[in-house]
């Protein structure tokens, strides 16, 4: 059999009510030049059952559900990426859907390119959606503070993806961005498909949840390995955008009603500074006044 163009790495916990719409998503591409790797993480509902009479009703699709014991996404991800066969790899959550013709897109540009990258459309739990934009350009800025390496995003070349070591399966919180930190360092050529490409369905369960302020570890461990990263590589400017992110996430602290984790973290971040100390002071009162866009305002400052 020959090797795959993609491999789709979906991974999977207690969604036996809804993983069929992602996976008949897939099913629906223009080009079948993929491979499809479904990962249950330790369900505890019929979702095992559920993916494998689906695989059984699709035999075309060269698809397989393997199990990774160990919870977390990152682990569930990286057994996926273990199974790769793909030059490329994507991986994909099993609440979302893509577009007929992402495949086909993607191995379009994919010989000019080590990353393709798309837009998506996130309908939000209040009924209401937003875009959100991918970017080739000013990567390591749009990573940090745009998310521009989300889970459902983008493609890339599956070696560079095993080049960057993977998910980080000790982190909690942001670990797409930590990746995409790591993936942003190395350079890589970008081509961007015109459109959005995915429709992202916001969850009540999401790992990511809506109250920073209720474990703060897990979003300030993860920009403490990115800082890391960008210290290692000689980025300085990026290490101050890490900087700028943390005064934001100590204004969302405020903005959410725990003053004390708020003043806790800004008073960190500023003890880290040797100049430009107003900045990130005035980036953490204006997020904690609920405005938007600090980072937009202020990121070429810092």
């Amino acid at each position: 059999m020959a090797t795959p163009f993609l491999s789709i790495v979906i991974p999977v916990l207690n969604r036996e009510k809804i993983v069929v719409r992602t996976l008949d998503s897939v099913a629906a591409q223009s080009l079948d030049d993929f491979e499809l790797i479904v990962v249950d993480n330790g369900s505890t509902d019929n979702t095992r059952q559920v993916v494998a009479v689906w695989i059984e009703n699709h035999p075309k699709i060269l698809a397989r559900l393997v199990e990774e014991p160990e919870k977390g996404a990152a682990r569930a991800r990286n057994r996926g990426l273990d199974e790769a066969k793909g030059e490329w790899t994507m991986f994909f959550d099993s609440d979302d859907t893509m577009s007929p013709d992402l495949v086909e897109e993607i191995r379009l540009n994919a010989d000019r390119a080590d990353i393709v990258a798309w837009n998506v459309t996130i309908h939000q739990l209040d009924g209401t959606s937003i875009r959100q934009k991918s970017f080739a350009k000013r990567v390591l800025f749009h990573t940090i503070f745009n998310g521009n390496f989300a889970t459902q995003r983008y493609a890339a070349l599956t070696s560079l993806f095993r080049k960057s070591g993977g998910w980080n399966a000790i982190l909690r919180g942001w670990d797409d961005t930590e990746l995409g930190v790591r993936l942003a360092l190395s350079s890589p050529a970008i081509r961007l498909l015109k459109g959005t490409k995915v429709d992202v369905y916001a969850q009540e369960e999401s790992i990511t949840g809506i109250c920073h302020s209720a474990d703060t570890a897990k979003w300030e461990d993860a920009l403490a390995v990115m800082k890391e990263h960008l210290k290692a590589a000689g980025a300085r400017k990026a290490v101050k955008w890490i900087d700028l992110r943390r005064a934001i996430l100590a204004g969302q602290y405020h903005a959410e009603g725990d003053a004390a984790e708020g003043q806790r973290l800004i008073s960190a971040v500023l003890a880290d500074l040797k100049s430009k100390r107003w900045l990130y002071r005035f980036a953490c009162r204006y997020t904690a006044a609920r405005h938007r866009g600090a980072a937009r305002l202020l990121g070429w400052l810092c």
